[in-house]
């Protein structure tokens, strides 16, 4: 059987909970009504509070403040100072406050203003029964102060015109007057900012108890020839002014004479007079001349100008100088010659002979400038095979002969030379069947021996027997040649038995060759 409670005491909580509800929502009601009366009537407040504000000194300047259904007594406070609550505030011939109660209307009017109002400023409204204590923004009140622009507040320690010597560090200063904000100090070299920071160094004193602030700026440079007779000058930057104050100076620098060297042709050719002429610059401007080739002197010539008639190649890359000297110093300036030159062999090439098989390396040195551009040819063939100061090649039957190598530079002659590569093998004795001489003359047997390497023994004999050339009728000589040897029999007083058969044998370390050629009497002519 479920238990159901009694319907009375069912009837007590829904009376609570009515009853409650009655309750709240009268504090609702209460609370609407309220802030209907508030927005209906106003409490006070600020409609208009002041800004941070930059002023010029000795110009006016209106902070305002505009209070709404105001009910409090108002007044401005200087730094947390109250002036006063009248419009001419006592104690402060300078300031007012322009009041129209109607429109709510409690301006702060400073005039002039002096850099001393450069503080904080705020509106307050006092407070009544049942009204809030008013406090507007405060407002920070910015006096800017600029230099005063005469010889004693912005000036530079240095008179015009300044004298100094190059490489000597000087050391400029510019002084600044008091001002508020500080001054910027910048300094131009000939209307341009062209020192760097490393030469500036600038420092700014505070004046005690006040906003105001002093500036010295100093600028160290070491004189060059640039700062001769420039004008350096000390620009003074600040907000208030409308233009910049300056100061300025002009430097007269002695320095060493610059020297630049000019020749008169773009190309020199071998051959070519070249003309070299000094230009130099330097204070003091009396300047002495001296020539140097090489680093030795060039004597009688102190001009100028140089002249070198028909130049050679061996003057190419020679170095000409020209030395200029004031009473400040010496400066020498250099020039290097290029001379352009025909291409010239600086040793003949040599022939070379190897054993079949083997590699060789031919080569051209030759001198030219520009550099020569070498190529190489093969037994009269118009046909490049390289191109180089080296041609290698293994020794065949087919890569033997004549190389020629030819060397061109432009705008000159081609120069060429030929050479011979031989393979090492037994002599051969170029075939000459017949010689000729008259009975009773001197005749000579001439034997033409191709041997490389050449023979280390040429031997001549007849009918088998070994002539000796030491002899009293017979001579032998030998002459190399390119290919070889020459050996000439030389046969005095020549008999009838003379004529004949003669048998030439050459020997070398690959073999030995013989070749018979005969002397025939030759008949003389009788006119």
């Amino acid at each position: 059987m479920n238990w159901k409670p009694p319907f009375s005491s069912v009837k007590m909580r829904l009376i609570h909970s009515a009853t409650r509800w009655k309750k709240d929502f009268t504090v609702w009601r209460y609370f609407l009504f309220s802030l209907l009366v508030g927005v209906t009537y106003g409490e006070q407040r600020f409609v208009q509070e002041p800004e941070a504000v930059t002023v010029k000194h000795g110009e006016a300047i209106t902070l305002p403040c505009r209070v709404a259904d105001r009910v409090g007594i108002v007044q401005w406070t200087r730094d947390g100072f109250g002036l006063g609550t009248d419009a001419e505030l006592e104690g402060f011939s300078r300031y007012t406050m322009i009041i129209n109660d109607s429109e709510g209307i409690y301006n702060l009017h400073i005039q002039p203003v002096l850099v001393e109002d450069d503080t904080e400023y705020q509106c307050q409204v006092g407070k009544a029964a049942g009204e809030m204590y008013l406090r507007s923004t405060t407002a920070k009140l910015t006096v800017h102060f600029p230099p005063k622009d005469s010889d004693d507040q912005v000036y530079l320690d240095k008179a015009s015109p300044m004298s100094t010597t190059s490489g000597s560090p000087v050391r400029i200063t510019c002084q600044a007057g008091l001002s508020a904000p500080a001054s910027e100090i910048k300094w131009l070299l000939n209307g341009e900012e062209s020192f760097g920071r490393e030469s500036i160094n600038t420092t700014k004193h505070k004046q005690h108890g006040s906003v105001l602030v002093g500036v010295n700026s100093r600028l160290d440079i070491t004189p060059s020839r640039k700062h001769h007779e420039g004008n350096i000058t000390c620009q003074v930057v600040h907000p208030a002014l409308e233009q910049a104050i300056n100061r300025s100076l002009i430097m007269l620098v002695k320095y060493a004479p610059e020297v630049e060297i000019n020749v008169d042709s773009a190309k020199i050719k071998e051959n070519d007079d070249v003309r070299f002429t000094c230009e130099a610059e330097g204070n003091p401007h009396a300047l002495r001349y001296r020539w140097e080739v090489n680093d030795i002197g060039v004597v009688g010539d102190h001009t100028t100008v140089y002249v070198i008639q028909k130049i050679q190649r061996t003057s190419n890359k020679a170095r000409v100088a020209c030395i200029v000297s004031n009473s400040i110093g010496t400066t020498k300036a250099e020039h290097t010659i290029s001379v352009e030159y025909s291409p010239k062999f600086k040793k003949e090439p040599e022939d070379v002979d190897e054993d079949e098989g083997k590699e060789v390396t031919l080569s051209c040195d030759v001198d030219g400038n520009p550099p020569a551009q070498i190529v190489w040819l093969h037994d009269s063939q118009n046909k490049v095979i390289e191109v180089g100061a080296t041609h290698e090649l293994t020794i065949t039957p087919d890569t033997i002969g004549t190389y020629e190598c030819r060397a061109t530079v432009t705008g000159f002659p081609e120069e060429k030379r030929t050479m011979e590569v031989f393979m090492r093998s037994a002599p051969q004795v170029s075939p000459v069947e017949e010689q000729f001489g008259l009975e009773g003359d001197t005749v000579q047997v001439v034997c033409d021996i191709n041997s490389i390497p050449r023979p280390s023994e040429v031997l001549w004999s007849k009918e088998k027997y070994i002539i000796n050339p030491n002899e009293s009728r017979y001579n032998v000589l030998q002459e190399n040649t390119r290919r070889g040897v020459k050996s000439t029999l030389i046969i005095q007083e020549t008999l009838a038995e003379d004529f004949g058969a003669y048998n030439c044998t050459a020997k070398n370390g690959y073999g030995s060759h013989t070749y018979e050629i005969q002397l025939k009497r030759q008949r003389k002519h009788y006119c």
